[in-house]
């Protein structure tokens, strides 16, 4: 094994560049879902209300109606910033290719006939 010999670099800051970069390279490896989520945010109900692009009355109506995820304390309303991503995102509308990849999936499951383009000769 041959040595390597490193002039003018500290052992300290050659130590830190390796690791910086394997870790770097760790992080880019992992699915999100294992990656480090940043902090959840609360916020008011005028905060939550600019979020959404809403008026206050509307957010009070979603709470009425138990539309919109909320915390209670005393007589203060607090949102969390992810739950209002979530129902936002709950109101999202599949293309017609999520659509058919669906339908697939679901055919060749139950039946294992492939939905997607077998429409039969005509």
């Amino acid at each position: 094994m041959t040595a390597i010999q490193f002039v003018g670099v500290e052992p300290e800051t050659l130590i830190q560049a390796v690791a910086d970069e394997v870790t770097g390279r760790v992080l880019a490896a992992l699915p999100d879902i294992l990656k480090p989520k940043p902090a959840d945010r609360y916020l008011n109900l005028n905060e939550a209300a600019a979020f959404l692009n809403l008026k206050p009355s509307s957010i009070y109506n979603k709470i009425a109606s138990r539309e919109l995820p909320h915390i209670k304390r005393g007589n203060r309303l607090y949102f969390l910033e992810s739950d209002l991503r979530e129902y936002l995102n709950g109101g999202r509308q599949m293309t017609a290719a999520e659509v058919e990849a669906a339908a697939a999936t679901y055919c060749n499951e139950k039946s294992g006939f492939a939905a997607a383009g077998k429409g039969g000769d005509r």
